[in-house]
């Protein structure tokens, strides 16, 4: 399994992930609440110590496809918008706690959102597109 499929299914080991999970795609015809991995540039380095080693970065955005209201103060919009937030925190939290994917040949050093709070990327009539970025650091065994 390569970093990337491993960090898929550790996505998709959330509660708040939904039942659909997606690598670099995103259904936005229905209302269903699917998510997807989206990647970033190929892992970079991050920092490069006196020893040659270095550790290293990828980059990941987390989209989820929620429903949406077009009536104003919806409660329901509210309600989509927190659990993207829990599952943002729940990202932090797995991090905090040291509870990373599983990198064949590497050592994952760390994981966080770099953002504090989800955004919305657009709307139609029925669904609301929401993401947040995260980041792994890591380093090769």
């Amino acid at each position: 399994m390569n970093k990337y499929e491993a960090v898929l299914n550790f996505i998709n080991t959330c509660p708040l992930a939904g039942a659909d999970g997606y690598f670099n795609f995103i259904d936005e015809t229905n209302s269903g609440g699917n998510t997807s991995l989206m990647t970033g540039a190929y892992p970079t380095p991050y920092r490069t110590y006196v020893d040659g080693g270095k550790l290293l970065r990828m980059q990941f955005e987390i989209k989820q496809v929620k429903p949406y209201s077009q009536q104003s103060n919806s409660s329901e919009n509210a309600e989509q918008f927190d659990k993207v937030q829990q599952f943002l925190d729940w990202i932090n939290e797995q991090g905090e706690n040291g509870n990373y994917p599983q990198f064949e040949g590497a050592t994952v050093m760390g994981m966080e959102c770099t953002s504090d709070m989800p955004i919305i990327n657009g709307v139609n009539q029925n669904a609301a597109l929401y993401s947040f970025p995260f980041e792994i650091y890591y380093k090769e065994d």
